[in-house]
């Protein structure tokens, strides 16, 4: 199953209370698969147009978060969404900007 980032968004932001923050420009990228990643140590399952979902659990401040969408980006994933909460409660203006990029 296909689809993209744009689709999944719409269809889901109200039911979920998805906040779109970084990337509206590349909301036509496709999505193979999703991953629920924690660390970077299990990024080697991505193949590449995964989408991403993650709470921070392995999140040690805002190095580890650039370093983990570094990562993600490389590795050719299409999206990530960050569950905020008890891991990640803001996301650095730092880090908005990398993912606009």
């Amino acid at each position: 199953m296909e689809t993209t980032l744009k689709v999944l968004y719409d269809s889901g932001r109200t039911k979920y209370k998805l906040k779109l923050v970084a990337g509206h420009q590349a909301l036509d990228q496709w999505i193979s698969w999703v991953h629920l990643i924690e660390d970077e140590t299990t990024t080697d399952f991505i193949r590449g147009h995964e989408l991403i979902i993650t709470t921070g659990l392995g999140c040690k401040g805002e190095a580890w978060l650039t370093r983990f969408i570094t990562d993600l980006h490389g590795m050719k994933a299409s999206g990530l969404i960050i569950n905020m909460g008890v891991y990640i409660q803001e996301i650095p203006e730092g880090i908005l900007k990398l993912c606009d990029r």
